[in-house]
């Protein structure tokens, strides 16, 4: 999970917002990958520190747009 939230997060920096097809592109990927679940499931485990799970959420609210109920 760590690596791909690594992958997504520099992709989304280097993402050229003007060109539709790469957002589109961009928000696909994000939703096949079916990270926010795959984040979500991490932070409800409970197994992980709170500097990760702190790492986690804000990955996800980035991703997401802000759509975090936690």
């Amino acid at each position: 999970l760590f690596d791909q939230l690594e992958v997504v997060l520099t992709r989304l920096e280097m993402l050229n917002a003007t060109e539709p097809g790469e957002t589109k592109a961009f928000a696909r990927m994000i939703r096949n990958g079916e990270l926010a679940r795959r984040i979500d499931e991490v932070i409800d485990s409970g197994t992980e520190d709170a500097d990760v799970r702190i790492y986690l959420v804000e990955a996800r609210v980035i991703l997401t747009g802000g759509d975090y109920v936690g």
